[in-house]
């Protein structure tokens, strides 16, 4: 009983907790199982990073197992040997969709407000 409580909060958690192989299979996955990369420049995007630096944050969209387009903040670390070579990548996933969307309703509304005011503008220039 004890293990499914933390199992369905793990399954339904908004972030999700992660272990994959250099070449994108999961190894370790919470919340992830059948997400993937809308842009597959972007997990390259991550990867060519990771070859210089030991970690990296990239905010991303994904498919939801619902078919769903999110976008998620990637946190990830690159695992490497004692020869410095990249194992795997280990991270966790926070959905940010919302957030997303109030910076581009922000923008729109920013949009009109300047678009207005220039139609304002112009309308004194013609008085």
């Amino acid at each position: 009983m004890r293990e499914e409580k933390y199992k369905n909060i793990f399954d339904n958690a908004l972030i999700g907790i992660y272990q994959s192989t250099v070449d994108g299979k999961f190894i370790t996955v919470s919340n992830l199982t059948q997400q993937i990369y809308i842009n597959p420049r972007d997990r390259q995007r991550m990867i060519n990073h990771l070859k210089e630096h030991d970690h990296c944050t990239i905010e991303v969209q994904v498919k939801r197992k619902d078919g769903a387009i999110a976008w998620v903040m990637n946190r990830v670390r690159a695992v490497r040997d004692d020869r410095g070579r990249v194992v795997y990548y280990e991270g966790v996933v926070q959905d940010i969709t919302d957030q997303k969307k109030m910076e581009d309703d922000l923008l729109l509304m920013r949009a009109k407000d300047i678009m207005l005011l220039d139609s304002i503008l112009l309308a004194g220039k013609r008085a």
